[in-house]
């Protein structure tokens, strides 16, 4: 498969929305998939949750741990004006979101 193409760019969206949540304490929130798109090496997808995220949401990530345990994934959360990155190394499946 390649991500080079639109049938490739859904393909992955679609996996990445299997293996990628976050989490409040009811469980996981419905958050909507945007798109896809591929820049340079980097295979962007964009995720969508209209409401403020409160405290205690967790992020789950674990996006290509079965084939790469050692991926590195690096998620953005857009939130008004500010950006927040986590970065999931190794073994880290599950990160707080910590405003």
């Amino acid at each position: 498969m390649s991500v080079a193409n639109d049938e490739g760019l859904a393909r992955i969206a679609l996996y990445v929305e299997s293996h990628f949540s976050i989490l409040n304490a009811e469980g996981p929130l419905d958050i909507g998939l945007v798109g896809a798109e591929l820049v340079g090496n980097y295979v962007f997808i964009y995720q969508e949750w209209i409401e403020p995220l409160s405290a205690n949401i967790f992020i789950k990530n674990d996006i290509l741990r079965e084939i790469y345990p050692l991926q590195i994934n690096q998620v953005n959360i857009i939130s008004g004006d500010s950006i927040r990155t986590l970065i999931f190394t190794e073994n880290e499946t599950l990160l707080p979101y910590l405003e």
